[in-house]
């Protein structure tokens, strides 16, 4: 069961909508905030080095300022994955390039590709996955 997860948004709207329905969604559920890649990283570091346990799921949006998604998953995947695993992490983002959906599916980790808004259904689909 999902019990923490990481949203990582740069637009502070999209990332209260998420939050909103995440927790509706799942009872007793940690969400953790981030709007970029480099906060987002800050996170992890941070609850790694005081030994708490990473979350469960991260949705991470692509297109963001100073660290975007690619240069997150590129991060994570040579520092943080042997730590966050099995962490699993879900793109949410407004692209729909064919080439960004190809590039994502080569990621183990990367669980799913969903363009924005994230929806009930695409909750749904998720937890099932989970369970």
């Amino acid at each position: 069961m999902i019990k923490k997860i990481l949203c990582v948004e740069d637009d502070p709207i999209s990332n209260a909508i998420n939050v909103r329905l995440l927790e509706r969604m799942v009872v007793g559920l940690e969400v953790m905030q981030a709007t970029d890649g480099k906060q987002a990283i800050h996170l992890l570091e941070t609850a790694q080095a005081q030994q708490q346990p990473p979350p469960d799921l991260i949705l991470l949006d692509l297109n963001m300022p100073i660290m975007n998604g690619w240069e997150f998953i590129e991060y994570y995947q040579h520092n943080l994955l042997s730590y966050h695993w099995p962490t699993r992490i879900v793109i949410v983002t407004s692209s729909v390039d064919k080439a960004d959906i190809e590039r994502a599916a080569k990621y183990s980790f990367i669980i799913n590709y969903f363009t924005k808004p994230l929806t009930i259904e695409n909750m749904t689909l998720l937890l099932k996955q989970w369970l």
